[in-house]
């Protein structure tokens, strides 16, 4: 499996990201991110300011998949 660049997952749909990678909705809620409200706008959007943090987060979060390969 080929993981998303920091890039890809700032612009995919957060319910996307949750949907794709459900390892991920402990690191939405860890940075306040509700899934009701915010689950339609793209990752980047998903916290106000700066999103770097998040989207870092979430790659770590992730990472694990690409070991195997």
């Amino acid at each position: 499996m080929t993981l998303p660049t920091r890039a890809e997952l700032g612009a995919m749909l957060t319910h996307v990201v949750v949907r794709e990678f459900p390892e991920t909705l402990e690191v939405f809620r860890r940075y306040g991110v509700s899934l009701v409200e915010r689950g339609a706008v793209p990752v980047s959007a998903a916290v106000p300011g700066d999103a770097g943090p998040l989207l870092d987060a979430l790659a770590e979060a992730i990472r694990w998949r690409d070991a195997g390969g």
